[in-house]
């Protein structure tokens, strides 16, 4: 990390420092030998920030393999010029790098689910200059299977909680929203769309309601009954259905929602 290369180098300094005023028999030279500890010490306090600082001048390069995950399998990326398919890539690693992924019983989170995460999250916000992280949600919990929890004790598939700042996901679903969205549900994309209507309510969004499920259904083959059971989760936000099919249907939502894709549109990409 950058403050540690500082850090060391400033230790060097103070060790030669040091090393000339013994082998020289310059004792009095020695006090000098203490002041790189000082800023040494002030970037061991501050290395998150200034590493923070750091990487969002110089973002590090993405891995070949979440290259190709984007390449291949999301269609957001591959619409984006070169310049921006750049910029995305920077925001994924820069995502990744920013936020604690918490394995339940597997002992770390495969680099594919944190990409895809993260990806999710950078397609509703890429547009944006500020929070375009979800500052509020450091921790991201991947259980394998549907979970309860103290929120909501029935089984379900993913949930964010604002007052940990905590989202949680269900691996098996996770991965085949992503690479299979016509066959399941995208759930990162869902909940990052809930915490954005939360985020940016400020936004002038389109009117989404219970009348909108036949529309759903149609697009996607996804029924409200189906839909509703697979997440698992009471009081399923009509305006985060449709705002994720924007994204993974998106040629068919045009066609059956032209109104409604157009707003989205305006308001994404």
């Amino acid at each position: 990390m950058f403050a540690r290369a500082i850090s060391i180098s400033l230790a060097i300094i103070a060790a030669a420092l040091f090393a000339y005023s013994h082998f020289y028999e310059a004792p009095n030279f020695a006090i000098y030998a203490i002041i790189p500890f000082l800023p040494a010490a002030v970037v061991f306090i501050l290395a998150p920030q200034i590493n923070w600082w750091w990487y969002t001048k110089n973002p590090p390069s993405i891995d070949n393999s979440l290259k190709v995950i984007l390449q291949t399998k999301l269609s957001f990326y591959q619409s984006l010029s070169a310049a921006d398919k750049k910029k995305f890539e920077e925001r994924v690693t820069l995502f990744i790098m920013a936020k604690q992924f918490m394995p339940k019983i597997h002992d770390v989170v495969p680099e594919d689910m944190k990409a895809i995460i993260a990806a999710s999250a950078v397609m509703l916000t890429f547009d944006k200059e500020e929070n375009w992280l979800f500052d509020k949600y450091e921790q991201y919990v991947i259980y394998p299977h549907p979970f309860p929890t103290p929120q909501y004790e029935t089984w379900h598939i993913c949930e964010h909680f604002e007052e940990d700042g905590v989202m949680l996901f269900s691996a098996e679903h996770l991965l085949h929203g992503f690479f299979e969205p016509h066959q399941y549900y995208q759930i990162a994309l869902h909940e990052f769309v809930n915490v954005f209507l939360e985020d940016y309510s400020g936004t002038e969004y389109p009117q989404f309601g219970e009348e909108h499920w036949a529309a759903f259904e149609k697009i996607s083959n996804f029924s409200e009954e189906k839909t509703k059971a697979y997440i698992g989760l009471p009081n399923i936000n009509p305006a985060s259905i449709g705002t994720t099919l924007f994204f993974t249907h998106r040629e068919i939502f045009a066609k059956v929602l032209p109104k409604e894709f157009e707003a989205l549109k305006g308001i994404f990409r």
